[in-house]
């Protein structure tokens, strides 16, 4: 016997990963300077990765990966610039986000705030893992249960 859920789920949750290939990150860094990074990062975190990081474009790696991460996770329908996701990082090399200008327009209007982000890197990789959530449904979309039984074709 299968059970349907009494209550609905709390929101929706997406998940967006991103790997960046840091020899190849370095070499367009290395190709394009100041103003490649100027396209992708903050002054802020251009400035923690110089006081604080061993290796500088390693770090500024790491915290790509999380942006185009936070990015796929939110599905923005509009051009939004990586600058308007600004990373933070804590203790532990946990990562926090800021979200600013068009970012945090269309975060406010979708109602979609950043649950999660996770880290990692090794020597060539650093890859990054976001959960979002939001209260609004895409238009057309139902709102199943986890125990539905159509929403796996089985009623």
């Amino acid at each position: 016997m299968v059970t349907t859920a009494q209550r609905p789920v709390d929101g929706t949750f997406r998940v967006g990963t991103d790997l960046v290939e840091l020899g190849r990150f370095r070499a367009l860094v290395l190709q394009h300077g100041s103003p490649f990074l100027a396209r992708l990062f903050t002054r802020a975190e251009v400035d923690v990765a110089e006081r604080h990081a061993v290796d500088i474009v390693a770090a500024l790696g790491s915290c790509l990966a999380v942006k185009k991460a936070v990015f796929a996770a939110m599905r923005p329908t509009e051009r939004i610039p990586l600058t308007d996701i600004e990373v933070e990082w804590g203790h532990s090399d946990w990562a926090s986000v800021t979200l600013h200008g068009e970012c945090a327009r269309f975060a406010v209007a979708q109602d979609v705030t950043v649950a999660d982000i996770a880290t990692a890197r090794t020597g060539s990789v650093a890859t990054a893992t976001a959960i979002v959530r939001s209260s609004l449904l895409p238009m057309g979309v139902e709102r199943v249960t986890p125990f539905d039984t159509r929403a796996i074709g089985r009623g």
